[in-house]
């Protein structure tokens, strides 16, 4: 016998992915479940189902402050105003942004989600000693004439070491492209020191077997420009170019120069 819609109960989704009136209370609860203030009721009846859902919605929805991390560690949509700060703190060129209603925060989120990024300068540079075989490589990002991050270290990879100064570049090059796609960065600008990384940039297009250091560093190149645009500019084509790239020549020798003098 068909149950009376009076006696019938019904789950009533005032706030969830798909707001509305539901008999069967497992697709009810998967509107709510892990949603952000996702509110449903039980009632008995249609008509009163009805009532609740026409009379309660607007306000349950609209009422409701919502915090949008457009970009940062994890972007998306919080109702937590302290877990949403946990995304962008430390984050460089984070963007979040407090709006009410959850409708109105998801087409933030989604109608602007692809920011457009200005594209950052990459200066970057290798050293090697000689005598002791130490290499290094060092790079500083600049964005809008200011300095966001520094990196540099020791090269271990003998392969690479066995390349002299060419590999230390070549890593330094690498590196630079690491931190590009860890930031979530499409499109870099790298300045740098010795034409012969472009040379053998080229090479790589050409298929040519590469000794077994060069060949680890093409492989990554290969891969990375995948997802990484790089832009090439020489350090002598302006001014501030070469200041800024000294930088990354300094940083190249900081760890080298601690280990030759270490190790008279």
């Amino acid at each position: 016998m068909q149950k009376n819609k009076r006696d019938q109960v019904y789950y009533v989704v005032l706030h969830g992915r798909k707001p509305g009136i539901y008999k069967n209370h497992k697709q009810a609860v998967k509107q709510v479940n892990g949603f952000p203030n996702g509110s449903m009721k039980k009632v008995r009846g249609i008509a009163a189902a009805k009532k609740l859902f026409y009379e309660g919605k607007t306000d349950e929805t609209d009422d409701n402050i919502y915090y949008v991390v457009k970009h940062g560690r994890n972007p998306g949509i919080y109702s937590s105003r302290k877990k949403a700060l946990q995304q962008i703190k430390g984050f460089p060129h984070a963007v979040v942004k407090k709006i009410k209603g959850y409708e109105r925060a998801k087409a933030y989120f989604h109608g602007r989600r692809e920011l457009k990024k200005a594209v950052p300068n990459i200066y970057i540079d290798g050293s090697y000693i000689q005598d002791k075989s130490y290499a290094g490589y060092g790079f500083v990002v600049e964005l809008d004439r200011r300095i966001i991050a520094k990196d540099g270290g020791t090269i271990l990879d003998h392969d690479i070491i066995n390349m002299h100064s060419l590999g230390s570049e070549l890593y330094a090059y690498i590196r630079a492209m690491e931190w590009a796609m860890a930031n979530e960065y499409k499109k870099i600008r790298i300045i740098y020191d010795s034409k012969a990384i472009i040379d053998t940039l080229k090479e790589n297009e050409n298929g040519w077997k590469q000794p077994k250091g060069k060949a680890k560093l093409l492989n990554l190149y290969s891969l990375y420009r995948k997802h990484v645009q790089v832009e090439h500019r020489h350090k002598n084509s302006h001014i501030v170019f070469r200041e800024r790239h000294q930088e990354a020549h300094h940083l190249s020798q900081l760890t080298s120069i601690m280990l030759h003098d270490d190790h008279p």
